[in-house]
C-alpha cells in the first residue's frame, strides 16, 4: 500500500451548523470557489483535479508535486486536488493514473446553473394550474415526502416563503459552516418553483409547499461549480436523509466523479431529478452526455410553453424523461431583488417534477426510486407524437393525476 497524502494534507469534513440563531458567515473566498478551478472553454479545469482511491489506500505526498487537497469526499474515497497557480494538471493525472492504488484521476468538469432570465412581470404561476397542483394539495402538499434536497446555488435563508421550512442539514459545499446563502439568484427561485410556502399571506406558492427544503450551495455567486462540488454535495444530502433530490445545471462532460456520486445516490434509493439544459440540442450519453441527467436511472426534465409545446431552448434526446413548464415561471427572487420574478429554462421545469416526486414518495415510501419514476411518467400527459418521443419523453408532468391515483 502507497502512502498518498502528506501528513496533516487530509482536510476533516466540518458539519454544518443547523440554520437557526446566527452562526458565523466567512467569506465565500476562505472556502472551495469553484471559480478558483480555472476552467478552459470546454468546461475542464485546468488547475484542479479529482482522485479516486482504492479502499484503504493513501496516495504518495512525493507524488503530488504541491498540489494541496482542496475537498474529500470520503464515501467515494475521493480526494480533490488544486495544482498550484501556473501548473497544468494533465501530467499530475497521468501519473497517478499509473499508481496501482488509483481508480482513475481526471481534471474536474465545471457544471453551470441552467436558468434564462426573463421579464419578472409576466407569468405569475401560471405553471401551478397547468400541471394541476391545485387539485393535487386537497391530496397532499408534500409535508409527508422526507427532505427535498435542491443542490444549487443556495438560497436566501431571510426569505418570509422559507421561514421555518428549512432542514437542518443544509449545507454549504463550498464554504462549510457557513449557511447556505444564494448569493446569485438561481437556487433561491429553484427552491421557490419547488416548496415556497402557501396560505402565509406574502408571495407565491410552490408546487410542494410543505416539503422540507434541504438546501445544499454548490455553486458560487458566478453559478459555477464542478463535479467536485456537485459530489460533495450529493453525498451530504443522501447521507442526511434526502428522498428527493433537484439538480438545475448540467456539464457536457463524460465525468467519473459524476458517476460515481449519482451511482451511490441510486444505490441508497434517493430520486434523482435533473435538467435537461437549454441548448435546443439532442442529449446523448455517448455522443453528446449532459450529466448528471443523461446518466441511467435520473429523471430528465425537459421543458415546455405555457401551451404544451417544446420550449425554443430546452434539449431534448432519447434520454428525456418526461416534461415540465419552463417558460416564464414566477417565484422567489432575493429580497434585495424585490422578493419575486421570473425566469425561463429546464431549471425552472427540474423543481417542479421533484416537488411531485417528494408528494408521490410521502404518500408511497415502500416505493423505490425506479417506481416513483414510472410513476410520473405513467401519469403525465401525453404530448407530440403518440407514447414517447424525444421532446417531451413520457409527456408533461401532471400533479394532480400523479398523486390523486394513490388516494
Amino acid at each position: 500500500m502507497r502512502r498518498i497524502l502528506a501528513a496533516g494534507a487530509v482536510l476533516t469534513a466540518t458539519a454544518c451548523a443547523p440554520l437557526t440563531g446566527s452562526p458565523p458567515r466567512p467569506a465565500l473566498s476562505a472556502g472551495f470557489s469553484a471559480g478558483a478551478a480555472r476552467f478552459d472553454a470546454s468546461g475542464v479545469a485546468r488547475g484542479r483535479l479529482a482522485v479516486r482511491v482504492r479502499p484503504g489506500s493513501v496516495l504518495d505526498g512525493q507524488a503530488l508535486a504541491g498540489a494541496r487537497v482542496a475537498l474529500r469526499i470520503p464515501a467515494l474515497n475521493v480526494v480533490v486536488l488544486q495544482a498550484p497557480v501556473g501548473q497544468a494538471v494533465a501530467g499530475l493525472a497521468a501519473t497517478l493514473d499509473q499508481d496501482p492504488d488509483v481508480v482513475w484521476a481526471h481534471p474536474t468538469v465545471q457544471i453551470v446553473a441552467e436558468g434564462l432570465p426573463d421579464d419578472p412581470l409576466v407569468g405569475k404561476q401560471r405553471h401551478l394550474p397547468q400541471i394541476g397542483a391545485f387539485d393535487a394539495w386537497k391530496v397532499t402538499r408534500g409535508a409527508e415526502g422526507g427532505p427535498l434536497a435542491i443542490l444549487d446555488t443556495g438560497i436566501d435563508t431571510s426569505h418570509p416563503e422559507f421561514a421555518g421550512r428549512l432542514h437542518p442539514d443544509s449545507h454549504n459545499v463550498l464554504t462549510p459552516g457557513a449557511w447556505p446563502e444564494d448569493d446569485y439568484g438561481h437556487g433561491n427561485h429553484v427552491a421557490g418553483v419547488a416548496a415556497a410556502a402557501a396560505d402565509n399571506g406574502v408571495g407565491v406558492a410552490g408546487v410542494a409547499p410543505q416539503a422540507s427544503l434541504m438546501v445544499v450551495k454548490i455553486m458560487d455567486a458566478n453559478g459555477r461549480g464542478d463535479d467536485a462540488t456537485f459530489a460533495a454535495g450529493l453525498v451530504h444530502a443522501v447521507d442526511h436523509g434526502a428522498r428527493v433530490v433537484s439538480m438545475s445545471f448540467g456539464a457536457g462532460k463524460q465525468s467519473p466523479l459524476f458517476e460515481a456520486a449519482l451511482r451511490y445516490a441510486l444505490e441508497r434509493d434517493v430520486v434523482l431529478v435533473a435538467s435537461a439544459g437549454n441548448e435546443n440540442v439532442e442529449n446523448d450519453p455517448e455522443r453528446r452526455p449532459h450529466l448528471p441527467s443523461t446518466f441511467p436511472g435520473v429523471i430528465e426534465v425537459a421543458a415546455t410553453t405555457p401551451d404544451d409545446r417544446k420550449a425554443r431552448f430546452s434539449n431534448y434526446g432519447d434520454t428525456v424523461s418526461l416534461a415540465a413548464p419552463g417558460v416564464d415561471i414566477f417565484a422567489t427572487f432575493r429580497l434585495k431583488f424585490g422578493g419575486y420574478g421570473t425566469f425561463s429554462g429546464t431549471s425552472m421545469a427540474t423543481p417542479m417534477v421533484a416537488a411531485v416526486a417528494t408528494m408521490v414518495r410521502g404518500l408511497h415510501p415502500d416505493w423505490t426510486w425506479r417506481q416513483v419514476r414510472e410513476h410520473l411518467e405513467r401519469t403525465a400527459d401525453d404530448l407530440g407524437a403518440p407514447g414517447r418521443d424525444p421532446k417531451f419523453g413520457a409527456g408533461r408532468l401532471n400533479a394532480a393525476r400523479a398523486v390523486s391515483s394513490l388516494r
